[in-house]
């Protein structure tokens, strides 16, 4: 088994690049889910369901944003572990990453909607 960090090559830069603003994203994406659900607290229909409970409480928004965040977690998965093999590879580590930000922009759309 080789022990030897010299032994394995690097990633290059532009991988390296994407594969960390990735897994910026995703480790960001749950602190903005609490920031975002905070915030739907001021809205009218929120607060009225604090204070008076009853018909104005909505729940959590759903299905809607489980797909959207799980998909945001399969494609930083897709953007972190896809192989550094030349350009094709490149294209879709990008393509992943800026569809795993369009998931999670979903997300918390769909947290802003159901205020």
């Amino acid at each position: 088994m080789i022990t030897d960090p010299a032994a394995f090559p690097a990633p290059p830069g532009p991988a390296a690049r994407v594969r960390v603003r990735a897994t910026i994203a995703a480790v960001a994406f749950l602190p903005a889910c609490a920031v975002v659900g905070f915030l739907t607290l001021f809205s009218e229909r929120a607060s009225g369901c604090v204070l008076e409970g009853g018909d104005q409480c909505v729940g959590v928004p759903g299905a809607f944003w489980l797909h959207s965040a799980l998909a945001a977690g399969l494609l930083w998965c897709v953007a972190l572990f896809t192989p550094d093999r030349g350009g094709r590879s490149r294209a879709v580590r990008l393509a992943a990453y800026r569809v795993q930000l369009g998931c999670e922009a979903f997300a918390l759309f769909a947290i802003l909607s159901h205020a």
